[in-house]
């Protein structure tokens, strides 16, 4: 397991009728107990320099800049000299192993001191979860952006902020009340939140764990503890699974979860109950948890982002994002379903006799035909392009002075989209380039999903996909219109499907390669007598599984891929698919008619 550690060293400044003020943590106090890890350091000359001064622990690797600039805000991170702050130092200790834990060492006054940077930012204390929140994006972005190095190498399985500060604990969460502020848990690559504060002549320090899945109450929501050293294994004991999930299913006007029977059989295809809820319920109550939507909620209401861990299905076309803890349960795509009889008359009937007579006659008429309506220039023309001239002939008709000048008006839209659309720019940009950006711009807008990687070899799709936005190719069952009453009801429009494949035309059914599976042992079973094919290429593959966001320690995870390595999810997966189709009535063909 990779673990990520982040030290967030700060010397809050401010007057001293206000606050009083202890000392600073020395560095070497976090560090005892700490190995195989890598530590960065950075700081602004703000805390005493005893507090920086630590021992190298071998096979720990250790980097230390002055960070005297301002500090970096996420609306700012493109910046060139900004971004200079963000890259990787030259580390001077020999990695002797795999790395255990990442160490992020910032001891600095100047990064809360800003205030309001812009018009519309919230001024300090909530500066101390913006500057997180800038740090950890920020970071993503230029190893990504700028060093061209994999996310993989911040990306981390927990990620722990530990903030160390010279303000006593009553002091620093009364700096840190108000509406709106300390919201950090929610940020995608903070699990937990540890706050250190110095003892003073007592010795030691003290360590305050944010608990994860409750409301931003600081008050209650964190627990102590005193240590002397070993702090990675006093916050594994601090820390707590969270115990309150939202389950994401059809946006923020879904219904909440309806609670099923324990006993209650999955299996039971006369029962009209969710399978996957049904899974969730048990591995949740395996690890004493609930779950619930946002409907009428007041654990939701009161916030604007969802803060607890939610557990959601996914397209996973990227398979490892930071932040979040993805599962996949398989692949899936588009594929096609349809049938057709055999013809009577086949190409065969006039091929296998083969009379030479009626070839010859076939080919004399068609000889004349071509003689009497084919013009004389369409004979040169095809002269031309059969003996290879055809080149040259159009280069001297271009040398024409009459053909030249008419050359705008015939030329067709590929002369057009080649053409620059203003010469007078340094950098040249083409109306085609500028037309596939923006089809590649509002395309990847069209994909719901955030995870899309849309590349060039997307792009059939994406004109597909604005094609299919037009109405006129808005492909229904033939006696469906959406002026028709009743056409809401499913059952009447999967009869209204299966009449039109059934027919054995020229109607295909295209759909997701689950529900293909499903309509096509359905079909295979209700028609015997016709033979169905499904294409057997999925189209648009992509991963598809469960997300799980925030779920820090908790079993969760680990539980859904004991059930999906077990085989037991395939199963249920079979049972899902055989569900689609059950139900299905053959009285309604006469209703589809009437329609």
């Amino acid at each position: 397991m990779y673990f990520s550690l982040w030290f967030l060293s700060l010397a809050i400044f401010t007057p001293p009728n206000k606050f009083s003020f202890a000392a600073f943590v020395p560095l070497q106090s976090l560090l005892d107990g700490v190995h195989n890890c890598e530590v960065n350091i950075l700081h602004d000359c703000a805390a005493d320099s005893t507090v920086l001064q630590f021992r190298n622990l071998l096979p720990t690797r250790i980097s230390m800049r002055n960070l005297s600039t301002p500090p970096i805000d996420f609306y700012t991170f493109q910046k060139p000299e900004l971004v200079k702050l963000l890259r990787p130092l030259p580390l001077y200790i020999i990695r002797t192993r795999e790395l255990y834990c990442k160490i992020k060492i910032i001891v600095g006054a100047s990064l809360l001191l800003r205030r309001k940077p812009f018009p519309f930012q919230p001024a300090f204390p909530s500066k101390l979860s913006e500057w997180i929140y800038t740090l950890s994006h920020s970071l993503y972005y230029t190893y990504l952006r700028f060093n061209k190095i994999s996310y993989k190498l911040l990306g981390a399985k927990y990620v722990t902020s530990i903030i160390v500060t010279d303000l006593g604990k009553t002091q620093f969460y009364k700096s840190l009340i108000g509406p709106r502020l300390f919201y950090i848990p929610q940020l995608k690559y903070v699990d937990d939140i540890v706050t250190v504060f110095s003892l003073g002549s007592k010795g030691g320090f003290e360590i305050c764990l944010q608990l994860q899945g409750n409301p931003p109450n600081l008050s209650k929501n964190r627990r102590c503890k005193v240590c002397q050293g070993a702090i990675l294994e006093d916050i594994s004991k601090l820390r707590i699974p969270p115990k309150h999930w939202l389950i994401l299913q059809g946006g923020p006007g879904s219904q909440r979860v309806n609670v099923i029977p324990p006993k209650s059989n999955p299996f039971d295809r006369k029962r009209n109950e969710s399978i996957e809820v049904q899974l969730a319920q048990y591995i949740y109550m395996k690890t004493n948890a609930s779950i619930f939507t946002c409907k009428d909620d007041a654990r939701c209401e009161k916030f604007l982002i969802p803060y607890f861990p939610a557990i959601y299905r996914q397209r996973l076309t990227i398979a490892d994002v930071p932040g979040v803890d993805p599962v996949t349960t398989g692949y899936s795509g588009y594929q096609f379903l349809t049938c057709h009889t055999q013809s009577i008359f086949t190409i065969e009937f006039y091929i296998k006799p083969f009379q030479p007579e009626i070839w010859l006659g076939l080919f004399l008429c068609l000889g004349l035909l071509a003689a009497r309506t084919i013009n004389e220039a369409e004979w040169r023309e095809f002269g031309m392009g059969l003996f290879n001239e055809r080149l040259h002939v159009w280069n001297n008709l271009t040398n024409y002075h009459p053909i030249r000048n008419k050359m705008p008006h015939i030329s067709n839209n590929c002369f057009r989209l080649l053409s620059r659309i203003d010469v007078e720019i340094s950098t040249p940009e083409y109306e085609f380039l500028h037309f596939m950006a923006h089809i590649g711009h509002n395309g990847h807008a069209l994909y719901y999903d955030r995870w899309a990687d849309i590349t060039s070899s997307d792009m059939p799709n994406l004109f597909l996909l604005f094609h299919l936005t037009n109405l006129k190719f808005a492909y229904t069952p033939e006696h469906a219109s959406s002026s028709d009453d009743g056409i809401e009801n499913l059952d009447i429009l999967d009869t209204m499907v299966e009449s039109d494949v059934t027919n054995c035309g020229r109607t295909v059914l295209i759909a997701k390669s689950n529900m293909i599976n499903a309509e096509y042992d359905y079909m295979s079973r209700a028609h015997p007598d016709i033979i169905f094919y499904k294409g057997k290429q999925i189209l648009e593959s992509n991963q598809e599984g469960w997300v799980f966001t925030r779920a820090g320690s908790s079993k969760v995870p680990r539980y859904y891929r004991f059930l999906l390595e077990a085989g037991v999810y395939a199963k249920l997966e079979d049972e899902i698919t055989a569900r689609k189709s059950y139900g299905h009535s053959y009285g309604l063909m006469d209703t589809v008619k009437d329609l």
